[in-house]
């Protein structure tokens, strides 16, 4: 009975989740030319195409137009996962693949919320229901769901890596958790911060070698297809240090700081006769010089400045919707700590719970991973399904009364 519960509450937000991602997007005006030109469908096209990976602008008539930002194709700025995404969608129809896509990452949503929903049935039916209203209130996927960019695709990956990471306990399944990151690794390397801590959180179980060993064999072609093309070890992409420098410099600094922009640096010179490589770590070499040449209290600032940005203060406003909800939800847990000993308590034991550890590790490398680059809402978006449970939980344990409140610890 608890299991059809659990089954109908998931299906039922994933419907409206759905809905709401479907009315949200408008299939003809959505995706404008400029959506089209985006450097993720060029890496697409070409595969499609058979002219291996390799970065291009879309024109007007779907060909590849030189890229007009560094006048050379760039083979490895883009990490292939969310590229090898699109090309599938390419593959049915290559002409008219952008509605096409804009269900897929629809359907992608509906997916997110119905498995971060059914999830939160662990703690109970109410954790359950107050999650999922939450996530229908987080107006940034259905905004990204019409976007040509990898949140969607990252946020579902990232899901389904932990989900079953949480429930591995056979040598098997640790592998294949490690496996199922490597995929989520090679779409976005954000979690490169992430990963000490995982394998901390997985250390008491002696399997962790199998772990390390599923994320290496899934990343290892991609590294070694980069050695092949450059001749260096590339693990990643070449795109780190353009990353990098457009969050550290002085137009950002002076005018808009915690964001990025794409900034030209002086001392580079022209840049375009350069190589891939070498103009990535041109960029990242100047950005980390300018950074040295700051006061600490400066560097400081623009790091706190980084993290509140990844609350939408540079977003759109209705993005704020889920930000607000989150600062109720803590604002009223903390006082209702300070105010009741007894929530105190059962709140603590309740964060102890080890799956819960995962998703504050998770929150931890987001982090750690703004403090380096940058913030911004889209960042935080494949975050908010654990921040969701979390204050779900909280939530729905302060609602109850202190018996059944207790009681509810797992």
């Amino acid at each position: 009975m608890q299991k059809n519960g659990q089954f109908i509450i998931a299906i039922v937000f994933s419907l409206i989740s759905l809905f709401l991602s479907l009315s949200y997007t408008d299939l003809r005006d959505r995706f404008t030319q400029q959506q089209i030109q985006d450097f993720y469908s060029g890496y697409s096209w070409n595969l499609v195409k058979g002219n291996g990976y390799k970065e291009c602008v879309l024109g007007d008539n779907y060909g590849c137009d030189v890229n007009p930002y560094t006048e050379k194709d760039r083979k490895a700025y883009r990490l292939p996962g969310y590229p090898l995404l699109i090309a599938s969608v390419m593959v049915i129809d290559i002409d008219n693949f952008l509605p096409l896509l804009i269900l897929v990452q629809c359907l992608l949503v509906s997916a997110i919320v119905g498995i971060t929903v059914s999830w939160a049935y662990t703690w109970g039916k109410t954790a359950s229901i107050t999650t999922g209203v939450i996530l229908l209130l987080t107006i940034g996927f259905y905004d990204m769901a019409s976007r040509m960019l990898t949140e969607i695709w990252f946020t579902f990956l990232l899901l389904c890596s932990v989900r079953y990471l949480s429930i591995a306990k056979t040598k098997q399944q640790i592998f294949i958790a490690g496996a199922l990151l490597g995929i989520t690794l090679i779409t976005r390397g954000v979690l490169l911060f992430t990963l000490p801590f995982i394998f901390l959180w997985l250390f008491p179980k002696r399997n962790i070698i199998l772990f390390i060993v599923g994320i290496i064999l899934v990343i290892a072609p991609w590294s070694i297809r980069n050695y092949l093309v450059f001749d260096a070890v590339v693990p990643f992409s070449t795109g780190s240090g353009q990353v990098l420098s457009g969050s550290n410099n002085p137009e950002i600094y002076n005018n808009k700081p915690g964001y990025w922009i794409s900034y030209s640096w002086e001392l580079e010179g022209d840049i375009s006769q350069l190589s891939e490589l070498e103009r990535d770590r041109s960029r990242r070499n100047s950005a980390i010089e300018y950074m040295r040449s700051l006061p600490i209290h400066v560097l400081i600032i623009n790091v706190a400045l980084k993290v509140f940005a990844l609350f939408g203060v540079y977003d759109d406003p209705m993005w704020h919707i889920g930000t607000i909800v989150y600062l109720l939800i803590f604002t009223l847990t903390i006082t209702q700590a300070i105010l009741k000993p007894y929530i105190r308590n059962v709140i603590c034991k309740t964060l102890q719970n080890r799956t819960l550890i995962l998703f504050l590790i998770l929150i931890l490398g987001l982090v750690l991973n703004t403090f380096v680059f940058w913030g911004g809402w889209r960042f935080r978006l494949p975050y908010e399904p654990y921040l969701a449970i979390i204050a779900g939980i909280l939530l729905s344990n302060i609602l109850r009364r202190r018996s059944s409140f207790e009681s509810s610890i797992r």
